[in-house]
């Protein structure tokens, strides 16, 4: 014995209803229409997930102050390439963007667009620079350049 639409008498699709009158419920619900006949079928519930935290918000304007004077530097040089910049044009994390480090004024540095855009695209083996950024990081963190002269075994 199949079970019937509360409203039509139909057979029952979902929530006690026939398909029709339960999309229908669904669509006044959706549109938050007030009153409902459909009471058995309960929205869903969505909660907006932020995009940032508080903290990270404040993370990012320090971050966004130590650029500003990153960027009034009279001389930039890339450092992947080594090359000078007439203008800045990206800053490359060296240990990455995590926790602090996005506020650590000497892991932050001056990149070319393509230079970075290589770096994070090609490999190591591709790179004609590769080597001398090596050894610019190594006087920065020579932990990290450890770990980037271990791309070029693979």
């Amino acid at each position: 014995m199949s079970k019937e639409c509360k409203i039509c008498g139909n057979k029952v699709y979902a929530k006690g209803l026939c398909q029709y009158h339960y999309w229908k419920a669904r669509a006044d619900i959706n549109s938050k229409k007030p009153e409902s006949p459909y009471k058995s079928i309960s929205p869903k519930s969505y909660s907006k997930i932020p995009p940032r935290t508080k903290k990270r918000r404040e993370q990012e304007l320090a971050y966004s102050k130590i650029v500003e004077k990153m960027n009034k530097d009279k001389v930039k040089y890339c450092f992947f390439c080594g090359k000078k910049m007439a203008k800045p044009e990206d800053k490359h994390h060296v240990a990455g963007r995590w926790g602090q480090d996005l506020l650590y004024e000497k892991l932050i540095v001056h990149a070319h667009r393509e230079c970075h855009a290589a770096f994070h695209d090609k490999s190591a083996h591709d790179l004609p620079w590769f080597l001398d950024y090596v050894n610019r990081l190594s006087d920065i963190d020579p932990d990290l350049a450890e770990k980037e002269m271990q791309k070029l075994t693979k």
